[in-house]
């Protein structure tokens, strides 16, 4: 059985400027996260590791099986890779997070924001910008990872 000892905070994240939302694994073949209203199912479970990388959806059971979706920002857009393909790419999947704050790519330093959008449902879509101060909340922290060892 696989351990999973660096969670940092784990749960559903929420945007500050519309709470009912959540992030979303969003369709399995689409590799797109979305909102979606929050029901804390598997789609939303959401991971951020001390070593600041974020999971969203099921977690690997098994050593074999290293097939967790990481957050990566690719070419400026929001996306969820294997994170071992990721990590191997030298992708974009580590982010800056403290509870309450912003969501912040280490390397591209753009931040995973809502946008109001007439073309998705519930209004709003998932961006990589530039910082513009939204907050994010995650429903968990582990107590032996403070915030301040997460940046």
């Amino acid at each position: 059985m696989r351990t999973y000892a660096n969670m940092a905070a784990y749960g559903v994240l929420k945007n500050s400027l519309k709470p009912e939302l959540c992030l979303d694994q969003g369709p399995e073949h689409d590799n797109t996260p979305i909102l979606y209203l929050c029901h804390g199912m598997t789609p939303q479970n959401v991971y951020y590791t001390a070593a600041q990388q974020m999971f969203v959806g099921a977690l690997s059971a098994t050593l074999d099986d290293d097939d967790n979706k990481c957050l990566v920002d690719v070419n400026s857009k929001p996306r969820l890779l294997e994170c071992s393909y990721a990590a191997a790419k030298r992708m974009k999947l580590y982010w800056l997070f403290t509870q309450g704050g912003s969501i912040q790519n280490r390397r591209s330093r753009r931040c995973l924001e809502l946008v109001s959008s007439g073309s998705v449902e519930f209004g709003f879509q998932l961006v990589l910008q530039r910082c513009s101060g939204q907050r994010w909340s995650i429903s968990n922290l582990l107590a032996n990872h403070s915030a301040e060892s997460w940046t």
